[in-house]
Order: structure tokens, then C-alpha cells, then sequence
């Protein structure tokens, strides 16, 4: 097998996969043939870069000041300065800062910015729910003796819940 000049061509650029790199190397070196056309590629392909070396022009001398004092003495417009702050450098950071202050400022200003009431649940709830568990427990028919000043025993229920606090409150 002999390879096309489009091989040699990529091999010449680097532009082959490792493994055809390799096999073409290795046919160069025993192919009198394929050296030749590889030869031939090389010295086309360096005459071709040395050519366009030297067509290569520089920009005159005063061209070149003018470009540069035009670079220099040019101010920043209001857009590209904006642009260079919405870098993601500072972008992120920025954004970041913004959570943060929604979390915790947007709650703080509905309350006032006051500190909220402790979390809790008043102890008038608790007796309600005990009250409500009792009178719902099959084994509730069960009389508690409670002592009296009238009566030695008495075999009503006892049941307490917010509303027979407050009146125990209210008499004491």
C-alpha cells in the first residue's frame, strides 16, 4: 500500500491519529517510493511557509504611532466598563451576596425588622389536646373521686383544659 500526497500532507501538520502516524513513519522509512513523494510534500510545504514569510509586510512606522496614540487617549465607554463588571469573577460573588441578602433580608423587612417571636406552642394547646384524649379514650367512663368541701367524694370526671385554668386563676 503507498500513500496519496494528502497523507503525507497531514502527516506533515500533524493532523493524523497516533496509530497512522506511526504506520506512515514506518512505511516512509522502507518505501524508496513514498520517501520521494514524502520529500517532495516537505520541501513544497516549506517553500510554501518561507514564501509567506516573506510576503509578510510590517505596518509603517507611522501607522503604528497613530494606532497606538489612538489606544492610549481612548476613554472607556459606559458599556464596556459595565461588561468588565459582569465578568464571572465578580459576577459570582456578587450573586452570591444577593442570596444571601433575599434569604435573610426580604423576612426581616416584612417583620419590621424586629426580632420575631420565639417559635413555641402555648401550653393551653397541650390541655385542649389532653382534654380532647381523654374524653375520646374508651376507658374514659372511669370517674376520678375528687374531694369537695360540700361532699367527701364526688365521682365526676376531671377533666382540665384552658378554660377551667383561667377561671382557677381568676378566683385565686
Amino acid at each position: 500500500m503507498h500513500y496519496t500526497s494528502e497523507d503525507f500532507i497531514d502527516y506533515i501538520h500533524g493532523e493524523l491519529a497516533p496509530s497512522e502516524d506511526a504506520r506512515l513513519y514506518a512505511h516512509v522509512a522502507t518505501c524508496t517510493g513514498c520517501h520521494a513523494a514524502y520529500a517532495q510534500e516537505l520541501a513544497l510545504s516549506e517553500a510554501l511557509k518561507g514564501s509567506a514569510i516573506a510576503e509578510e509586510r510590517e505596518l509603517p512606522p507611522m501607522l503604528k504611532a497613530q494606532i497606538w496614540a489612538k489606544i492610549r487617549t481612548e476613554q472607556p465607554t459606559l458599556l464596556s466598563t459595565l461588561r468588565g463588571y459582569l465578568r464571572p469573577a465578580y459576577a459570582v460573588p456578587v450573586a452570591a451576596a444577593l442570596l444571601v441578602v433575599g434569604f435573610f433580608g426580604v423576612p426581616a423587612a416584612r417583620n419590621g425588622f424586629t426580632a420575631a417571636e420565639p417559635p413555641g406552642v402555648a401550653a393551653s394547646y397541650y390541655l385542649d389536646e389532653h382534654a380532647a384524649e381523654a374524653q375520646a379514650n374508651p376507658l374514659a367512663d372511669r370517674t376520678l373521686r375528687v374531694n369537695n368541701a360540700d361532699e367527701r367524694s364526688s365521682t365526676t370526671p376531671l377533666i382540665i383544659n384552658s378554660a377551667t385554668i383561667s377561671q382557677t386563676r381568676a378566683t385565686n
